[in-house]
């Protein structure tokens, strides 16, 4: 959208993010989520390692211009009601208030990855078509 390459790594919306320590009192990223950054990672060094191949690919064949200078990695993954599990539902008060905190702390500490919940992707794009068509709707009027 802003002429720079972003990577996409999809899992689905039932993959289990976090995973709940007793002991520590704390949430912390799942295998699944452990393998999705570790993919991203990948998927960030070889874009890094064929950047000009991969931008001459996607002029050719696309007819569309892309710079791919700090390419934005996002996973989307998982959903409010699975991001610990199936039992994720279960959480309440300050256990489930925990898991919201702890999962905004671990996906700010990610130096190249942003995972984004179908959830809130959903949210982004009624918010989105919402502004657009109110926007519209403005516009329309001022010609009136």
């Amino acid at each position: 959208m802003f002429g720079y390459l972003d990577v996409f790594e999809i899992k689905t919306h039932l993959t289990q993010l976090l995973s709940y320590d007793r002991g520590r009192n704390n949430f912390h990223w799942h295998s699944e989520a452990s393998k999705a950054i570790a993919q991203a990672e990948n998927y960030y060094d070889s874009l890094v390692r064929e950047e000009d191949t991969v931008i001459k690919n996607i002029r050719d064949e696309y007819g569309i211009a892309v710079d791919a200078v700090r390419p934005n990695l996002f996973v989307i993954a998982s959903s409010a009601e699975r991001i610990a599990g199936p039992g994720t539902p279960n959480l309440q008060g300050k256990q489930k208030k925990k898991l919201w905190n702890d999962f905004r702390r671990l996906n700010a500490s990610l130096r190249n990855v942003r995972f984004i919940l179908y959830d809130e992707l959903l949210d982004l794009l009624r918010n989105l078509i919402e502004r657009l068509a109110s926007e519209e709707a403005i516009e329309g009027d001022s010609y009136m």
